[in-house]
């Protein structure tokens, strides 16, 4: 993999051995990034929604200048011993450390890694209001979208 802090960026957002992650880049000025996945599931008899997610701004040589990481779990009816909510500002050591963590896995991945590689420079000459979108596998290294 070149040296490309997009690229980067990018893989150090990945959710690490997640399945449907999806991946939404958009350009006005500079990138948004939103990278999430979604889930629902029954435990203890109750329904389960987990909901994990970056939101991050990247500037145009594609370092992280904003944003912040999720991570909600939810059920209906009330299970409050399964409930929580996090969220990490970009400033926090958390944050950091979460990314250091993803990117160690995703650079990794060498199917994402040979597709953020291919799609860079449709990445970098996105216009303003003009998306990237995929979803990827990363329990399995494999593109789904």
């Amino acid at each position: 993999m070149e040296n490309n802090t997009l690229i980067k960026s990018i893989l150090s957002l990945c959710l690490y051995n997640t399945y449907g992650v999806r991946f939404y880049i958009k350009k006005n000025k500079n990138y948004q990034v939103i990278v999430s996945k979604w889930r629902e599931s029954s435990f203890c008899q109750y329904e389960t929604w987990e909901d994990e997610r970056f939101n991050v701004f990247l500037n145009n040589n594609g370092d992280i200048v904003g944003g912040c990481y999720v991570h909600d779990i939810s059920s209906q009816p009330s299970c409050s011993e399964i409930e929580s909510y996090t969220k990490y500002d970009y400033t926090s050591q958390e944050f950091k450390d979460l990314l250091d963590f993803q990117y160690l896995y995703a650079k990794k991945l060498t199917n994402l890694v040979r597709y953020l590689s291919s799609n860079v420079n449709k990445i970098k000459n996105l216009n303003d209001n003009e998306e990237f979108y995929f979803e990827f596998n990363s329990a399995e290294d494999e593109l789904e979208k």
